[in-house]
């Protein structure tokens, strides 16, 4: 038996959708024993509606503060209230998004159809139950001690604000330790910077073909597809 860790946005998805040969290919992997997990920088609340409803996860960790496995919550941290509002107050100087990711809810100080309006929702409380935030602009070096307290991972054009002893690989960890995984039966998949930790913790580690060329140091596989890049990487190393 494999655990299989997928990232979602790039990995799972191409374009925003997951394939029908991806989708497939999570079922046979499932029918033939193996546990699928979500392993994404996204909250729960975060996660499209129908893609937990269609696809029947083992467990995931998302967010990298709340983790699950076969509908009972493993591990839940949320954001300290100090962090959260250094968050809004920066993103107010700056003339920028803030997206506040719970659990069960999404909260900005940009909202719509789908994000609650942060300033309605004042002051900040636990019982929000916010397991990370994004910010929508690049981290000037000079406002780094403002997060300091917290983990950053900085992308192109934003950065993710997270507990600071928390992280995709410390999921798998977590994840590993309280199941009895052993660790040669870590699989993971993903496409991007924030996966680097995670490919480097598993025993096998799949990225997809648009990867950066520097994340190939830390992969076991790189696909000849993305829109069908889980699928192939199933088929590949398990021979599905």
């Amino acid at each position: 038996m494999k655990y299989l860790f997928f990232d979602y946005d790039g990995t799972l998805t191409h374009n925003g959708v997951i394939s029908e040969k991806n989708r497939k290919y999570l079922a046979v992997a499932q029918a033939a024993g193996h546990k699928i997990f979500l392993n994404t920088g996204r909250s729960k609340g975060n996660m499209p509606d129908h893609v937990l409803r269609d696809i029947p996860f083992d467990g995931m960790i998302c967010g990298a503060g709340y983790m699950e496995y076969e509908g009972k919550v493993l591990f839940e941290e949320h954001m300290p209230v100090s962090v959260l509002e250094a968050g809004l107050k920066y993103a107010t100087e700056k003339g920028c998004r803030v997206l506040y990711e719970g659990v069960e809810k999404l909260y900005s100080n940009e909202p719509n159809q789908w994000l609650l309006d942060i300033n309605e929702h004042m002051p900040f409380v636990d019982s929000m139950r916010i397991t990370n935030m994004t910010i929508g602009r690049k981290l000037d070096e000079c406002d780094r001690d403002i997060f300091s307290l917290c983990k950053v991972v900085e992308l192109p054009t934003y950065f993710e604000v997270m507990p600071k002893h928390v992280g995709k690989a410390t999921g798998l960890k977590f994840i590993e330790d309280n199941l009895g995984i052993a660790h040669e039966d870590i699989i993971v998949f993903g496409d991007s910077e924030n996966d680097i930790e995670m490919l480097k913790f598993a025993h096998t580690s799949v990225i997809m073909n648009h990867a950066p060329d520097f994340l190939s140091e830390y992969a076991t596989l790189r696909t000849e597809s993305d829109e069908n890049g889980v699928a192939e990487g199933l088929i590949k190393l398990l021979g599905l």
